[in-house]
């Protein structure tokens, strides 16, 4: 049977796609779960709008993520953290302090956008990379500080 893929399927093929299946997969699967359409004359002027509509909406993801790209690019941030006296930090800076940090300067993303292979655990100047959209990726500039400890008041020996 052939049908019109309404989303992504690893094994089939790209939304808007027509491709054959087996009769029993489509009528069982497929269709019922509104992942594909039987293709038919109807069907493939709907989906071809569908898909306009679709790839409108995409373009206006992808130029959204590109400004945002390019405003990230030209920042640093500060993320100041304890240390120890050699730099190594009480905690580690992750996923969550890097997206708290771009909020503190109106640049939204989510945890799953920045893409750190580990959690940084010294201070230093780190560029972390962003998948912003499966077409636009990014880098922050992220420089890590160590907090000044508090300085104790000298007992004046009165």
């Amino acid at each position: 049977m052939k049908v019109i893929l309404r989303e992504r399927v690893e094994t089939l093929g790209r939304r808007g796609e027509i491709v054959e299946v087996a009769d029993g997969y489509a009528r069982n699967y497929l269709i019922p779960y509104h992942i594909a359409v039987k293709a038919s004359r109807e069907n493939i002027r709907k989906i071809e709008e569908e898909r306009k509509e679709y790839l409108a909406r995409e373009a206006k993801r992808i130029e959204d993520a590109q400004e945002i790209a390019s405003v990230i690019a030209k920042l640093q941030l500060t993320v100041t953290m304890n240390a120890h006296e050699d730099g190594t930090l009480y905690g580690s800076v992750s996923e969550r302090t890097i997206v708290d940090a771009l909020k503190e300067e109106r640049v939204t993303i989510t945890a799953q956008m920045v893409r750190m292979k580990q959690p940084i655990r010294e201070v230093g100047r780190y560029m972390v990379p962003l998948h912003l959209h499966p077409e636009v990726d990014g880098e922050v500039s992220v420089w890590v500080v160590a907090e000044e400890a508090p300085k104790h008041a000298e007992p004046t020996g009165e």
